[in-house]
């Protein structure tokens, strides 16, 4: 009895999670058709983490790029690079991508028009908006192998 409960609990969490993972490939899909701007890329942190010096920062708190942009005579800065980098931030920044960034760099963003303080490096879906997808599914189906009593 207390193994259905806890299965419970587990397909709750894991349906619970499913909300932003479905709310940022959203966003990701409604970016392809975002419109465009130029910014400069302000920071990039891959000198710092080839010097070593990442390690001792946040692993989630730390920016890895910051970019500048102007919509309708507004300043904005963001540092998001594509729609699932609030979910596995860390994963989407390689040092390849990032070396893609350069600083002082001009390169086109997409923002969204409905908020311009939101843009994307990258748009549209990526293989990361999906990875969170893979451990919640096992999740779930943990939860319903204890609820049917497979486990």
């Amino acid at each position: 009895m207390e193994k259905v409960y806890l299965g419970w609990v587990f397909v709750a969490l894991g349906c619970l999670a499913l909300i932003p993972v479905c709310y940022y490939i959203f966003i990701a899909v409604k970016s392809r058709n975002w419109p465009k701007r130029m910014a400069m890329i302000t920071y990039n942190s891959l000198a710092v983490k080839k010097a070593g010096y990442w390690e001792g920062r946040s692993r989630l708190g730390g920016d890895l790029i910051k970019y500048r942009y102007n919509v309708e005579r507004v300043d904005y800065e963001n540092s998001q690079i594509t729609a699932a980098d609030l979910i596995v931030k860390l994963m989407v920044a390689s040092d390849e991508l990032l070396a893609k960034f350069p600083e002082k760099e001009m390169l086109e963003i997409a923002y969204n028009p409905n908020k311009p303080q939101q843009s994307l490096l990258i748009t549209g879906l990526t293989k990361w908006n999906f990875l969170p997808m893979v451990t919640i599914g096992i999740f779930i189906a943990v939860g319903i192998a204890l609820i049917i009593g497979k486990i």
